[in-house]
């Protein structure tokens, strides 16, 4: 039996098959789902080209390029997703839902505290 992958070896793990998701233009694709999650509020391909994240230069180019040319292999990409589905998914409307506190401080002054919602859109969803 294989001892379990520490959090930083599975991180590896699943970008190097996500990587594989991409039979065409892998390597801008991936750099754009990267600068994807990196950039707030991004309004066209262009602005994820200027993040750091994006490292291909004559980016324009690159950025249609792949949004043209590149391909999703559909059935990789849900067989790494359902490999990786957290366990402790609640169902809501028919999707599984995952919520993480990256924070774990109080809330905000003036926002909500949400603190125990999760326990509750358990019980509607049985």
């Amino acid at each position: 039996m294989t001892p379990p992958l520490a959090p930083f070896q599975l991180l590896q793990a699943f970008r190097q098959k996500l990587l594989g998701v991409f039979p065409l233009r892998a390597d801008a694709l991936f750099e754009l789902v990267d600068a994807l999650l990196l950039t707030v509020d991004p309004r066209s391909p262009v602005e994820l080209s200027l993040s750091p994240a994006f490292r291909r230069r004559c980016t324009r180019s690159v950025v249609y390029d792949a949004l043209r040319h590149g391909e999703v292999d559909r059935e990789a990409a849900r067989a790494l997703l359902a490999d990786v589905e957290p366990s402790d998914a609640i169902q809501v409307a028919g999707y599984a839902v995952y919520a993480t506190d990256t924070f774990g401080g109080p809330p905000a002054p003036g926002s909500q505290d949400l603190t125990g919602a999760g326990a509750s859109l358990l019980d509607q969803s049985r």
